[in-house]
């Protein structure tokens, strides 16, 4: 899980598929089973609405931040 937050959306978790060297050729295929499964289960428990976005693509990672605070 990259991020957990809460701001004027509501409730936001950003969570990544495939990052080096864990890479899997079905990674976008898990990413949106794994959505899918999250709001049946989420409106299961009593929280009707949830929605969750997945992108595709190929894009920069790396650390951020020093060494006593890194992401």
């Amino acid at each position: 899980m990259m991020q957990y937050l809460t701001d004027d959306k509501g409730t936001v978790a950003i969570a990544v598929w495939g990052c080096p060297p864990l890479g899997h050729e079905q990674d976008a295929v898990r990413a949106m089973s794994f959505a899918s499964q999250l709001v049946r289960d989420l409106d299961v428990a009593g929280y009707p609405g949830v929605s969750c976005g997945v992108t595709t693509g190929t894009c920069f990672t790396g650390n951020v931040g020093d060494a006593q605070r890194c992401e």
